[in-house]
């Protein structure tokens, strides 16, 4: 049951509202650049996490890339409630199936008996 709310908060956050913004330009159109943002992992900067915000940077991890070694990758969790769906899945068949198996098994005993 937890596992089915955790899937319900996580894929309704994804859904109802804007879970990622990406800043856009007019060359491109808003919801293609949304969605590739979506799919695709960013990342940030390391070294610019220690910069002064509003006046080094504009926002903790954002700067100029300089070194391909100082990125740090962050995947984003749109695949999370896919995942928690489908062990919701397999528990469930799990659970089928030991129901089957558990009254296979009663149905054989009494005959022997």
């Amino acid at each position: 049951m937890a596992l089915l709310a955790f899937t319900f908060i996580v894929t309704t956050r994804q859904y109802i509202g804007s879970p990622i913004m990406c800043v856009h330009t007019r060359d491109i159109p808003k919801d293609v650049l949304n969605t590739y943002c979506w799919i695709h992992p960013t990342y940030t900067l390391s070294s610019a996490h220690w910069k002064r915000v509003g006046v080094d940077v504009p926002h903790p991890g954002v700067d100029k890339t300089r070194d391909e070694r100082d990125k740090k990758h962050v995947k984003y969790y749109q695949w999370v409630g896919f995942c928690l769906f489908f062990q919701i899945k397999k528990l469930n068949f799990e659970h089928l199936l030991d129901l089957f198996l558990l009254s296979y098994c009663l149905t054989l005993n009494k005959e022997l008996l």
